[in-house]
């Protein structure tokens, strides 16, 4: 996901600089919404793993008789 939002973010560039404002405007929407994505999949992410290693944690620590 982060390549496609760097990808898009080149081609807003290059784009813009050739004076090409429509595309320049789609490319870097869709580099906004791509980072977005990445963003949001990395922080549930980040949590899931959190709360997995919480749980590993809090479980190993009871005694079993």
């Amino acid at each position: 996901m982060p390549y496609w939002s760097v990808m898009f973010l080149l081609l807003a560039l290059t784009t813009g600089i050739v004076g090409f404002s429509g595309e320049a405007g789609s490319a870097s929407g869709l580099a906004k919404l791509a980072s977005a994505v990445f963003l949001v999949l990395l922080t549930l992410s980040l949590a899931r793993q959190l709360l997995k290693n919480f749980e590993l944690a809090s479980t190993s620590k009871r005694r079993k008789p």
